[in-house]
């Protein structure tokens, strides 16, 4: 889940039957994990054998991992009100830079309800892959959708579903960074999008 350390997570107050967080998100090693289930979900155990995790999962259980998801929940919930309105106002920043450096862009998503330190844009008339090289050549890691979906050629299903064509679909490019980056450092990355952007652009020419 993206919202870990960034968002509230009051599971009442969410309403929600279940809520997984991934402990890289939040700085502690990858590989670790939290997992809610209301107790009125029944779920099927994938690993079966000797019962752990009250019989949800079995196998040896990564202790050392479970302190360290402990550690960087406590760490991040200290200052995370703070740190995402920090973000938040970056972010805005971000968006109206690149907005600037490319008017054709358009922003995905709404403008406000999203993750505070995540942007993404489709440009129509370029190909996102190629952005992503031009932004790569600058300095600027991006990707053109979901880790999810890494390899995966085919338009994004949730931008087909917000109502864009295939074609500007696969324009897109999504940023997302950490807290230690804020508006000086995004500056110059909006300013790199403009002329990725525009280098795509004049291939076609």
């Amino acid at each position: 889940m993206q919202a870990a350390g960034w968002l509230p997570l009051d599971v009442r107050a969410l309403g929600v039957d279940a809520l997984s967080v991934s402990g890289h998100k939040l700085g502690a090693p990858k590989g670790i994990g939290a997992l809610y289930v209301s107790g009125r979900i029944p779920l099927e155990p994938v690993i079966h054998g000797g019962g752990q995790e009250r019989g949800r999962r079995s196998g040896t259980e990564n202790v050392a991992g479970a302190v360290a998801l402990a550690t960087a929940v406590r760490l991040t919930e200290a200052d995370r009100p703070a740190r995402a309105q920090a973000a938040e106002e970056a972010r805005d920043a971000f968006i109206a830079g690149v907005l600037r450096e490319v008017p054709e862009a358009r922003l995905t998503g709404h403008p406000e309800q999203r993750l505070p330190a995540s942007a993404s844009f489709v440009f129509p008339g370029t190909n996102g892959e190629a952005v992503l090289l031009e932004l790569e050549r600058r300095g600027v890691v991006s990707s053109s959708g979901s880790a999810c979906a890494a390899g995966s050629e085919d338009a994004s299903h949730v931008l087909l579903a917000l109502g864009y064509s295939e074609d500007v679909a696969r324009t897109a490019v999504r940023f997302s960074w950490g807290p230690e980056v804020g508006a000086v450092e995004l500056g110059p990355v909006a300013h790199a999008v403009g002329e990725a952007v525009r280098a795509v652009a004049g291939l076609g020419r």
